[in-house]
């Protein structure tokens, strides 16, 4: 068989498969941990920020603030 620089040969394209589908693999997980982590901020702030609205609405302690239930976020 002759070399030729454009060939590629059958063990050169499954190893090029098993590292792509590695690399997708990787970056799936990658991705759905970023995704997770914006969830949980935006959870966080919406929390902060309705807490804060209801403070300014309400003027009276509940349990949650009180510190005598836990908030469910």
């Amino acid at each position: 068989a002759d070399s030729d620089y454009n060939a590629v040969t059958r063990a050169e394209y499954l190893m090029t498969q098993i590292c792509a589908q590695d690399f997708s693999e990787g970056m799936k997980q990658s991705v759905l941990s970023v995704t997770g982590a914006l969830k949980d901020g935006l959870r966080a702030q919406l929390a902060a920020h309705m807490d804060k609205m209801l403070d300014e609405l309400f003027c009276i302690k509940s349990l949650q603030d009180q510190g005598k239930v836990e908030k469910p976020w």
